[in-house]
């Protein structure tokens, strides 16, 4: 939430501020090829694949500036030890997306819109030797935020700078199994049925801040005084479900079962 600049943090976080688009129009696009899968001596499909583009340019020039890019990702992460051939990669699907425009109404003003957006999803998480397909889960994660920020130079020393940004993230773990409720088994070698664990997390973030700085110093400026409102607005909820566990011997046997009171919410702000 807070800048490095802010706050007595034991660790920080950065201050990212993206260049605007220039005066001439640019395109650029890169790793447009993919990355094949052999395996056996066959072809597999896709390993990797990881595009990118970008466009930036003058929509009015020396008022409005323009800068998209975007970015797709695809990967295949090998799993080798999975039970009876089945299968045996953690695919991983998603793209970011940002956009930003630099508006330059005169000498005085400067407004700066951010878009990003970053939604990603991964298949069968936790695949291993003793987990098949069947029993893993899937993640979503989305994020996305929006943001404007305006900058009022009063003189060649001072300004106003006042930022409102929106920022969300969600986060949802589902079973690959469809049928609710039914249980995970834990049998000798390994696990079989439905992923017991759920969840589904959102966080949404608002930002107000303004800030007047003032550089002071008769020629090269020795200090700068800063001061101003920062002002947030944090909310969180989510939501933890568990299906029942069954432990069972080799011969099929119920030994323990294990069943979930309810699911559990969670809200804060």
């Amino acid at each position: 939430v807070y800048a490095a600049a802010y706050g007595e943090n034991l660790g920080g976080v950065v201050d990212l501020t993206t260049l605007p688009g220039g005066e001439d129009w640019e395109f650029e696009i890169g790793s447009i090829l993919p990355r094949v899968w052999w395996r056996d001596g066959k072809l597999q499909g896709i390993r990797r694949f990881n595009p990118r583009a970008r466009l930036s340019g003058p929509v009015i020039p020396d008022r409005l500036r323009m800068s998209l890019a975007a970015e797709y990702r695809f990967d295949r992460e090998r799993v080798w030890d999975t039970p009876g051939g089945r299968g045996d990669n953690i695919p991983t699907d998603g793209w970011d997306g940002v956009a930003q425009f630099d508006w330059t109404p005169n000498t005085r003003h400067d407004v700066r819109f951010v878009f990003f957006s970053r939604p990603q999803s991964v298949d069968f998480v936790g695949l291993g030797g003793l987990t098949p397909e069947e029993t893993t889960s899937t993640h979503d994660t989305k994020v996305g935020s929006a943001a404007v920020d305006h900058q009022y130079r009063l003189d060649e020393r001072s300004f106003i700078q006042t930022l409102v940004s929106w920022n969300r993230t969600g986060f949802n773990a589902r079973s690959v199994q469809p049928v609710a409720s039914q249980p995970l088994f834990v049998i000798p070698d390994g696990f079989r049925g439905r992923a017991f664990h759920g969840e589904d997390r959102r966080v949404g973030h608002w930002q107000l801040k303004s800030a007047y700085t003032r550089a002071i110093g008769t020629d090269a400026p020795r200090h700068v005084l800063q001061f101003g409102i920062d002002i947030h607005d944090l909310r969180y909820r989510g939501e933890s479900r568990n299906d029942p566990i069954e432990v069972r011997g080799v011969d099929g046997r119920l030994i323990q079962r294990t069943d979930f009171m309810n699911s559990g919410e969670v809200t804060a702000s």
